[in-house]
């Protein structure tokens, strides 16, 4: 073996003797706690780093080492693989259908068996004590919760003395207003709404249209309904017969809204974040419209403890429990932008001051009672790519609404009976 090829196989060796040292539990004289994350960059990153450093600067006996994943897609899969290596992390964030399957892989622990005061189930929002709760148990807890909110160019909307729509059929009116094609070339210089086509925004139309949808596998089947159909339609029309919206992938559409080519965007409250300083004009905030309900997908992940052995266990919880403590919750949405999980947070001095410096960071939690998590079982995690594909399908207009919407019912109907 040559000299180079040597190193670089000691290299790896390196590397992966290092991996799975941080990564093996299991050693009792091991005082680290691993924390699987993918909250990188400078707002949710170092938010996330501050909090641990505080933590492991009062706590001493056990040390939490926080392990950027990458996107959530890499989470994920360094999870399942980890699960017959018996190579978990000690805490890790995870999507409620991931939940699940950890669950039905038998590595989730029930955090009711270390909750002491359990009042702080009272405190959290309904919703996201219920997004938690699985057959009656406690396994994981809220942490980086968001909620569609819609995002307008306020000066625009003032301009022409218009207000935030209240019911989809002003939205879709408003759409076609603000939308401006100078030239009549069919290419709008500005367009009322732009937006990256998503499960999320579907089934927010389709829960506003008096849609139901639910654990339980045979609900995905209500896809196929009168409510289905109108949400596959109201994108599709606006897209194609109105020309009056726009769609994107990635987040190109949040520069159009910032260089005022779009008038409305509906995405995530985590996203103002990252977009609101671009901004030459005043930017709007409101609630999403409604029809039969007005409601919005609860979106983010929660915070899960891998089993291992009861000390570390405790040892993991007692860090949630720091993270859950009012003080710093607040001090994560008041970052971030994410909803504040515990109703506690909202009366906390920090909060108070960030709130009455910025009135807008009220506006999601005005939906969070009335928001709903897409179902949580393993059926899902299959059946929502069906849906992703079927959405793009339509809004491309290689499938009309109808077409779009029996496509992807017959494969539904397949993934839950398979």
């Amino acid at each position: 073996m040559k000299l180079k090829n040597l190193t670089k196989f000691i290299i790896i060796i390196l590397i992966a003797f290092f991996i799975f040292s941080s990564c093996n539990r299991n050693k009792k004289d091991d005082k680290t706690l691993i924390f699987w994350h993918v909250m990188g960059g400078r707002i949710l990153g170092d938010a996330l780093n501050e909090l641990v450093d505080k933590y492991n600067a009062t706590n001493p006996e056990y040390k939490v080492v926080a392990i950027h994943k990458g996107k959530y897609s890499s989470l994920i899969q360094s999870i399942m693989a980890s699960i017959p290596a018996d190579m978990l992390p000690d805490i890790t964030q995870a999507y409620e259908s991931w939940i699940t399957k950890m669950d039905t892989a038998d590595v989730v622990v029930c955090l009711d068996d270390y909750l002491e005061d359990k009042t702080i189930l009272d405190d959290f929002y309904p919703v996201l004590y219920r997004n938690s709760m699985y057959d009656g148990r406690f396994l994981s807890m809220p942490f980086n919760k968001s909620v569609y909110v819609m995002y307008y160019n306020k000066d625009m909307f003032e301009l022409h003395d218009k207000t935030p729509p209240k019911t989809w059929d002003e939205f879709y009116d408003l759409c076609k207003y603000f939308t401006k094609d100078e030239d009549n070339d069919g290419n709008p210089e500005r367009v009322g709404f732009a937006f990256i086509p998503s499960n999320g925004l579907y089934l927010t139309l389709f829960k506003s249209f008096g849609g139901e949808i639910s654990d339980d596998p045979q609900s995905f089947l209500n896809l196929d309904s009168p409510a289905g159909l109108k949400a596959f339609t109201f994108l599709h029309d606006l897209l194609h017969k109105e020309r009056s919206i726009k769609r994107f992938s990635g987040y190109e559409f949040q520069n159009d809204f910032a260089q005022e080519k779009a008038a409305m965007i509906i995405t995530s409250c985590v996203s103002r974040s990252y977009f609101e300083k671009k901004l030459n004009f005043k930017l709007g905030i409101a609630p999403l419209p409604g029809d039969k309900v007005a409601t919005t997908v609860l979106q983010g992940t929660n915070l899960v403890i891998c089993k291992s052995n009861p000390e570390r266990e405790r040892a993991a919880f007692k860090f949630l429990k720091f993270l859950m403590e009012p003080e710093n919750v607040a001090f994560w949405a008041i970052r971030t932008k994410y909803v504040p999980v515990r109703r506690s947070a909202l009366e906390t001095e920090i909060y108070k001051d960030a709130l009455e410096k910025d009135p807008l960071l009220a506006v999601p939690l005005e939906q969070l009672n009335e928001s709903f998590f897409e179902p949580r079982v393993i059926q899902w995690y299959r059946c929502r790519t069906i849906l992703s594909d079927t959405i793009d399908k339509v809004v491309t207009d290689r499938k009309k609404p109808k077409e779009g919407l029996e496509y992807a019912i017959k494969k539904i109907k397949k993934e839950i009976h398979h």
